[in-house]
């Protein structure tokens, strides 16, 4: 999936009415650690960057029908490309150009509607169903916050992880350094883009709706991954402005660095992963993993790193630590995976520690986001 989205990324730098160079777009688009991350590693978001793309392709082409339909089943794909597909769609329906088929509607607008909005509805369907089973996962909003967290995910967007990977003393330097770095290329493309305001206004859809989001439902879901459905855009952005080679050198050798301590790199490393590997090496004979709020998040991601020979129990945050003891009969080792990512997570967390914290119990190992107990008493 993550090779069709480069190419897309050009067919919309052709459609653009602007000069932007295709084979420079997919490079930038290629390089953001964001569209590196999510098409290798989170799930369901390739489909859906996908998906939006190519109905930016139907938008900016004026095939309304099947640009609704793809934008439409982007958000059924995950329902977080609302955002960019939402403003694609808009500026279809705010297109003035009228249809050549006779036999289609007369209007962009009722055409993108026919296709965008039954799976649209059903998108939204499901998010008003399910949008309160996920209580604890963000902290509350707060707007400073929250701006902060949009400008910090955005540019590891772009660069990953890079102060991450210099030593402690000099990791706000090199962070001062790149955040200069990004708001003079920011600059430069403000001063220099001569294009579709469309793309400009897809690159900004992800962090205004997150913003707009965390306001109405007071939280703050504001992710890396949410905002990679930026990137693209971005690309676009930058390649449009036609920066100097020197500049382009600079960007690229910063991308290539980022993406490298994506792959080799343990500070980030996926969190569950690591403890995976941990839990491995600690020799337990069972796992016991937090449930968290979605209940796929943080046992999804362990099971799918973890051997299919490992042993796992799961822990909600309504067990109580006599329910997980009484689980543990006949098991003489036990390993703690203590990934707090969420609030159901946070809560269940203790619930296993006081467990494993009464006599009979002692801890013998700990690890990356893990703790080994071993029996030293038969139960009673």
């Amino acid at each position: 999936m993550t090779s069709v989205r480069p190419g897309t990324s050009a067919r919309n730098a052709r459609n653009a009415r602007c000069t932007i160079p295709p084979a420079l777009a997919i490079l930038l688009t290629l390089g953001c650690y964001g569209f590196a991350y999510t098409g290798s590693l989170a799930r369901g978001f390739a489909l859906a960057q996908a998906l939006t793309l190519w109905g930016f392709v139907g938008v900016l082409g004026r095939r309304w029908v099947l640009a609704g339909l793809l934008l439409g089943c982007a958000v059924l794909a995950n329902y977080l490309a609302v955002f960019v597909a939402g403003t694609a769609a808009m500026f279809g329906i705010l297109a003035r150009t009228g249809l050549r088929a006779p036999w289609s509607a007369r209007t962009p607008a009722l055409c993108i509607s026919i296709g965008f909005l039954p799976p649209y509805l059903l998108a939204a369907w499901f998010f008003l169903h399910q949008r309160g089973s996920r209580a604890g996962q963000f902290p509350p909003f707060e707007l400073i916050t929250a701006l902060l967290r949009i400008a910090r995910y955005s540019a590891a967007n772009l660069i990953g992880g890079l102060p991450l990977y210099m030593p402690a003393n000099t990791q706000n330097v090199v962070a001062t350094i790149l955040s200069i770095g990004l708001v003079a290329l920011a600059v430069s493309v403000l001063c220099r883009w001569r294009g579709s305001p469309s793309i400009a206004a897809a690159a900004l859809a992800p962090p205004l709706g997150l913003l707009a989001l965390g306001f109405v439902f007071d939280n703050t879901p504001i992710e890396l991954r949410y905002l990679s459905f930026a990137t693209p855009f971005v690309a676009l952005l930058v390649a449009g402005s036609r920066p100097r080679l020197g500049v382009l050198v600079v960007v690229f050798a910063v991308q290539a660095a980022s993406l490298a301590g994506m792959i080799i790199r343990p500070e980030t490393m996926q969190p569950a992963r690591a403890a995976a590997a941990a839990a491995v090496t600690a020799n337990g004979e069972i796992v016991l993993i937090p449930r968290g709020n979605d209940g796929v998040g943080i046992v999804g991601a362990f099971a799918m790193e973890a051997p299919p020979t490992l042993s796992l129990l799961i822990v909600g945050p309504s067990d109580a630590p006599a329910d997980i003891r009484r689980r543990m009969w006949g098991y003489r080792r036990a390993t703690l995976v203590l990934l707090a990512q969420d609030g159901g997570a946070q809560a269940a967390i203790p619930a296993m520690q006081a467990a494993f914290a009464e006599a009979g119990w002692r801890e013998i190992a700990s690890g990356v986001n893990v703790a080994t107990y071993e029996r030293i008493a038969e139960p009673e």
